[in-house]
Parts: C-alpha cells; sequence; structure tokens
C-alpha cells in the first residue's frame, strides 16, 4: 500500500510486515484473511450509517481487539476486511480509491480508468430498499436471516 498524495512531501508506504492497528496483525495477515478480526459486524458499529463513515470506522474496527490472535487461522469476512484494508491504506498515507485506482491502472494500463469502486454518476445500479434506510446492526442481522 503506498501512499501518494495528500499535500505532504514524499509519500508513506506499508510493507506486508506492517503492523495495522494495536492488535499487532500484520498487513499481510490482514490481506491474507488471518488477522483474527473476524466478526460480521464490528462492535464499533452500531447503524448502517456508521457502517459507511469512512472516516471513523476503519480506525476503529482497527482498534478492536481480533477474536483470536493474527495468524491463527483464516477466516473471511468482508466487512473486517474491507475496514482493515482502509484503515491499512490510509495508515500508508493513501486511500482506498487511490489504491484502487493505482491496482486498477497497473491492471489495465491506459484504461484502468475504466474500473470503479463507484456508480458513475447519475448512473442508478439498484433500486434502494426502504427498510435500509438506516437501520440498526439488529434490524439488518434480522433482514439478512430473511434472506436466508
Amino acid at each position: 500500500v503506498g501512499g501518494g498524495g495528500g499535500g505532504g512531501g514524499g509519500t508513506v508506504g506499508l510493507s506486508l510486515a506492517s503492523e495495522i492497528g494495536p492488535s499487532r496483525a500484520s498487513l499481510e495477515q490482514v490481506l491474507s484473511h488471518t488477522s483474527g478480526h473476524w466478526t460480521l459486524v464490528p462492535d464499533c458499529v452500531g447503524t448502517f450509517a456508521e457502517l459507511c463513515d469512512e472516516e471513523r470506522t476503519p480506525a476503529a474496527v482497527a482498534a478492536e481487539p481480533p477474536l483470536l490472535a493474527p495468524g491463527t487461522c483464516q477466516y473471511y469476512t468482508p466487512i473486517a476486511y474491507g475496514q482493515l484494508v482502509a484503515h491499512a491504506c490510509r495508515s500508508g498515507g493513501s486511500s482506498m480509491r487511490r489504491a484502487w485506482s493505482a491496482m486498477a491502472e497497473a491492471a489495465l494500463p491506459g484504461r484502468g480508468g475504466a474500473l470503479s469502486l463507484t456508480a458513475p454518476e447519475g448512473d442508478e445500479v439498484a433500486e434502494v430498499w426502504p427498510k435500509m434506510r438506516n437501520p440498526t446492526i439488529a434490524d439488518f442481522a434480522a433482514d439478512m436471516l430473511e434472506l436466508t
């Protein structure tokens, strides 16, 4: 995860051995799903709006103690994983968007801009489900149970 941007001189970077948060999980453990952070919804998240808070939530998730010692086993959870990667990007002086853009450009030289984390302006990707305005985690869990 390399830096770039941010108005300062030079860039900050992380190596695979860099520790991400107080749990001392390495970036390599985060990327290989062995960080020990595998809760479906982290304790620091109480609402859907909090889950989407790009400023506060990644650092809060990284600050939570892992359920298992880092490196113990592999366990996939998209929410904690994404928040930890976002925290690593920020710790490395970058952001998820800049890291994504750099990866996309490396994968598709000259066409990387065709890959995006968000929909183009004005495009409707999905109809918003009225129940999902700003539910509590309990509401979210109940809705997920209905889908299974």
